[in-house]
Parts: C-alpha cells; structure tokens; sequence
C-alpha cells in the first residue's frame, strides 16, 4: 500500500499517502506488525491469571495479560491458546472470543483479539529468551484498585479486562 520506510524483526514502517474525508491527500507514516491475540484466564473463583512482564521497549516491569502476534497461517484461537502456554504454562478447556479492537489506530495497523480462557490446567511455561514474566493470580475486584494505584497500565489489558467481564459474570 505505501513504501516501505523501515523492516525490522517485530514491527515494519511504512509511508504512504491517505486520502482524508475531504478528498485531501497528506503523507503519513505508520507502524505495521503482525495482528496479535490478548487471553484473560479466569481461574472459576473469581480470580484471574496475569503476568508481570518486563517490557524491554520502556525498560519496566509491567502486569498484563498474556499476548502475542497472530504467525503467518496461524488462527486467532490458535495463537491464544499458544500465547497462554509459552507466556503462563496454563491451558484452557475453553477459549472463547469476547472483542476485537485497534490499540493504537493513530500510528499502528493492526488489531488484537480478546479471548476468556477456563478450565484452566497449570504446566509449564516456554517463554521466549527475551520474555522475563512471572505469572500472578489477581482477584477480579482487585483488578480496578490496581488500575487506579497506577499498578496496571497496560491499556490493553484494561480494555480486554472489561471485554472479559461479559463472558465471565
């Protein structure tokens, strides 16, 4: 669609020339990567699986629920159920598709879609060598005090927690 700027390992950026509502054309640039899949798991009493992440990119540690890209090929479904092993070790007897949403549509070209896994089963997680997470248990009414303390800022992870809700209550 637009020229290619930038192709690195994770993300690409590329150029190009939209055409506003008003038939106006402007050059922008934006960052394109790989669609990707965010898994709330609910444990069935009223508590949820997240990890707390180190996130290279703003060098901190961060909560949020597991996610990753969509491979070539890959479904979504699949994508999540394998995200929630690499990331938790967990498996889920059930993953169900709550939402879909843009994360960023200002400068990024992809979505992410929302599952609710249960009937979850522990083994053991495969992350990858740059992922450092640790995985937490987080009651489902502790999860907005943590949102307003400043402990979770993952905006994705707050979106896909009230997409979640529906599917869980």
């Amino acid at each position: 669609m637009g020229r290619m700027v930038f192709r690195g390992r994770w993300f690409s950026i590329e150029a190009f020339n939209p055409r506003l509502p008003d038939g106006k054309r402007i050059y922008f640039e934006r960052l394109v990567r790989r669609n990707g899949v965010m898994v709330v798991p609910f444990d069935g009493s009223k508590r949820l699986f997240m990890i707390r992440q180190f996130q290279s990119g703003i060098e901190k540690w961060m909560y949020q629920f597991p996610a990753g890209g969509i491979d070539d090929g890959e479904s979504a479904i699949s994508a999540a159920r394998r995200e929630l092993k690499e990331e938790t070790g967990l498996s889920a007897t059930s993953m169900k598709r709550v939402g879909r949403f843009y994360p960023d549509p200002g400068v990024i070209a992809s979505t992410a879609d929302i599952f609710v896994a249960k009937g979850l089963k522990m083994g053991r997680a495969t992350p990858d060598e740059r992922e450092v997470i640790e995985l937490v248990r987080v009651e489902i009414k502790k999860f907005e005090e943590m949102v307003r303390a400043g402990k979770i800022v993952d905006g994705r992870s707050i979106a896909a927690f009230h997409l979640a809700m529906s599917a869980i209550k």
